[in-house]
């Protein structure tokens, strides 16, 4: 064990304790082989579907279930947790909502918690601790990013006796990352209402001058409507010195 989670490990509370996540879940692969795809058949959780603490839905894959191979447990449980096992976003994971009860689970690795809360573990696999000082540290011992079984199961958890407390520290994350999950919603839309001004800024000041009362006339171009009377129309290539290769079509574009 490194420094860092020495250091860690040394300040927990005291009703706290140390183990490796295969002493308190069972983990299995995913899928080995990809089965045909059935636009009636069962939705498939692959690695792109898992975003940190999320399972996405919106390209979720269905493929035949009379394919897949009932000796692996391909079936996904509520509370069950996807690891991602290869790729860019190894290490990744989510837990398995009840509304994906029954769907498959890819090429990556499923951890079926059954001696601490899966919520609660869920939440300590995406930690700085595991995540970066563990999981991330793993990977890096190959070319290409990738985890196996042995690897995800000695990783070290720190989780607290009392199913009780679990609960409650799950429960204060869930209502507290539902809030910030809110409020990034609420920016990314702000930001998207500002870029939408900004570009609207622009291309008035371009097309339209800063003046509103000055005379217009037609600018002469169907989709362009009026423009200020004084402006007259020329070709890029009259005010740019140099346009290289690549750009050379821009040369026949009109400005006003």
């Amino acid at each position: 064990m490194n420094d860092t989670l020495d250091s860690l490990f040394k300040t927990l509370p005291q009703n706290w304790r140390q183990c490796r996540l295969k002493s308190v879940a069972n983990i299995r692969y995913g899928l080995g082989q990809s089965p045909s795809q059935l636009a009636s058949g069962v939705a498939m959780v692959r690695a792109t579907d898992v975003d940190a603490r999320t399972i996405r839905t919106e390209n979720l894959l269905r493929v035949d279930p009379d394919e897949l191979p009932l000796d692996r447990n391909p079936y996904l449980k509520a509370g069950e947790i996807i690891v991602v096992r290869s790729g860019a976003y190894t290490g990744d994971s989510a837990i398995v909502p009840p509304a994906l009860e029954g769907a498959v689970a890819g090429y990556d690795m499923v951890a079926t918690v059954t001696r601490a809360l899966p919520q609660f573990v869920a939440y300590g696999l995406l930690s700085k601790y595991v995540l970066e000082d563990q999981l991330r540290l793993l990977t890096l011992r190959a070319a290409q990013p990738h985890l196996n079984a042995e690897e995800l199961g000695s990783i070290v958890l720190a989780i607290p006796a009392s199913r009780q407390e679990q609960k409650r520290i799950a429960a204060y994350l869930d209502a507290s990352c539902a809030a910030i999950d809110a409020a990034v919603a609420a920016k990314q839309r702000q930001i998207e209402t500002l870029e939408v001004l900004l570009k609207t800024t622009i291309a008035s000041a371009v097309t339209q001058g800063l003046s509103r009362t000055v005379t217009r006339r037609d600018s002469g171009v169907n989709w362009f409507g009026q423009v200020p009377k004084h402006w007259g129309r020329e070709h890029l290539k009259r005010f740019a010195a140099r346009i290289q290769t690549g750009a050379h079509h821009l040369q026949s574009y009109e400005l006003l």
